[in-house]
């Protein structure tokens, strides 16, 4: 809500291009890119630009593997959006396979032969509103306290990751179950280091 809030506030009604990235809660990213396009038209009615490019915050260092699935399901939410552009970045896997993403998803799935894949899902239609709501009332108080607001945001983010409330695409959490001769793992013993790793945002 924030980040479309803030965007608008500071296009002020006469930048009609924006960059959005798209991170891994996948109905949400959907839904925010569909609030940006229709509080855009209330604002003015030149046609929105939105250029999309794949989050680096929430890539793991040690798995490149997850990353690209990662990637797969942020370039799908930012296609099912409705961006006009998407860079996919390529998070410690190769170039080539960054560059060929959004063909596959194109050519391959025919993701861009559908004007609006999530019109009319009562769930999607729903987020959509909801985001809407909120960042209008976010655009309307402008930019005052922005800094502030998305430190705090990203701060809260961290901190569910970190103490697995949040969820990551490729990320499976150890099962505590009993294991075949009764007895529960030490949790002392699993490797968590891995876990909820976060790569600083490029500006």
């Amino acid at each position: 809500m924030q980040e479309v809030g803030y965007a608008l506030a500071e296009s002020a009604g006469k930048r009609n291009t924006f960059v959005f990235a798209v991170g891994g809660n996948y109905f949400m990213e959907i839904a925010k890119l569909r609030a940006a396009r229709q509080l855009w038209a209330r604002i003015s009615k030149e046609p929105v630009v939105i250029w999309s490019r794949t989050s680096l915050a929430n890539k793991s260092l040690y798995d490149p593997s997850a990353n690209l699935m990662r990637c797969t399901t942020e370039a799908m939410s930012a296609i099912f959006g409705g961006c006009a552009y998407l860079i996919v970045e390529a998070a410690r896997f190769a170039q080539h396979l960054a560059e060929s993403l959004p063909r596959v998803l194109g050519e391959e799935s025919h993701f861009d032969q559908v004007s609006d894949p999530g019109g009319g899902s009562f769930y999607i239609e729903a987020l959509t509103a909801s985001i809407a709501a909120e960042a209008w009332k976010v655009y309307e108080d402008g930019l005052a306290g922005r800094d502030a607001a998305i430190a705090a945001a990203r701060a809260a983010k961290e901190k569910a990751v970190a103490q697995r409330k949040r969820t990551l695409v490729g990320e499976g959490f150890p099962s505590f179950r009993r294991n075949r001769i009764g007895r529960r793992p030490d949790p002392k013993q699993v490797d968590h280091h891995h876990f909820a790793v976060m790569i600083p945002a490029r500006a």
